[in-house]
């Protein structure tokens, strides 16, 4: 099955390309899937997604259109045709703006 994977911001940029197109087996998971980019991506890439052997804290992952985090995680079977995207976390803080 061929599902499309797509980084977002500052990680399209380091992964150097807007979208990879996954060939994976049938049954095949959200890891699965993160597995092959990491296979086919640069030492720096796997360093800014993985925090000690998990998926960093400070990225989204989204499968069609829906955080992973509701679904079952890296355990989310994927179907052909599915999209998974891949965004740096955005915070804001307090500070002090005075709108006036």
């Amino acid at each position: 099955m061929q599902v499309r994977f797509k980084p977002l911001g500052t990680l399209r940029r380091k992964i150097g390309k807007k979208e990879m197109v996954l060939d994976l087996n049938e049954g095949a998971t959200v890891g699965d899937a993160l597995d092959e980019v990491l296979e086919k991506s640069e030492e720096e890439v796997r360093h800014i997604f993985m925090t000690e052997g998990k998926l960093s804290g400070n990225l989204i992952l989204m499968l069609n259109k829906t955080s992973v985090e509701s679904l079952e995680g890296e355990d989310t079977k994927l179907h052909d045709g599915d999209e998974i995207v891949l965004l740096p976390h955005i915070q804001g803080g307090e500070g002090d703006c005075n709108w006036t």
